[in-house]
């Protein structure tokens, strides 16, 4: 009868054991899956940051006018111009946000399209972003709508993860406010 009992026992120690095991294994899985999303919508979000900063601390460079640097602006799309290649030809540069509709493909309802056209070449990305709001502000630092008065923008990104981990996708900002030297 005791040797009933010790298999009995054994049993039941072995299974809370294999459970615990597989449960620490499921969490480790969890873990490892939200830190790649993390770092993939981390560099995601450099990537953006990286073409932002270059292309928007050029404006009006070498342009003859500053106030004509800035051509059109609202919260969300910008065309303004600026030499961005340092070859001595002003280019027109326009970003402006798409549709959610507009990025196949992914799990993310709020994926948007960011476009670029530089002198009449556009291209396009989503690395995830779900958001993305320009503000301007003039000399005195007020926020402003008319194009010749811009002296700064403020830019805010957001980046989500293309799919969600119990149901909340991982996510990051950026926000920051960018001083082009031919503005000032």
């Amino acid at each position: 009868m005791s040797y009933f009992l010790d298999i009995v026992g054994s049993v039941i120690i072995g299974g809370l054991l294999l459970l615990a095991v597989m449960t620490s294994y499921t969490n480790v899985n969890q873990v490892a899956l939200d830190s790649s999303l993390e770092l993939t919508v981390q560099e995601n979000l450099d990537e953006w940051i990286e073409i932002i900063q270059h292309d928007f601390r050029k404006i009006g460079y070498h342009v003859p006018n500053p106030a004509w640097a800035v051509q059109a602006c609202d919260s969300t799309s910008i065309t303004f111009m600026a030499d961005l290649d340092n070859n001595g030809t002003i280019d027109s540069v326009n970003y402006f946000l798409g549709t959610p509709d507009q990025v196949p493909g992914t799990e993310n309802p709020n994926d948007r399209t960011l476009y670029r056209q530089v002198s009449g070449q556009l291209t396009s990305g989503s690395l995830g972003l779900t958001g993305f709001r320009l503000r301007y502000f003039d000399n005195s630092g007020n926020p402003t709508w008319t194009p010749s008065d811009v002296k700064a923008v403020e830019v805010f990104i957001q980046v989500e993860s293309p799919f969600a981990v119990d149901s909340t996708y991982i996510q990051s900002n950026w926000q920051t406010v960018i001083h082009p030297l031919n503005l000032q």
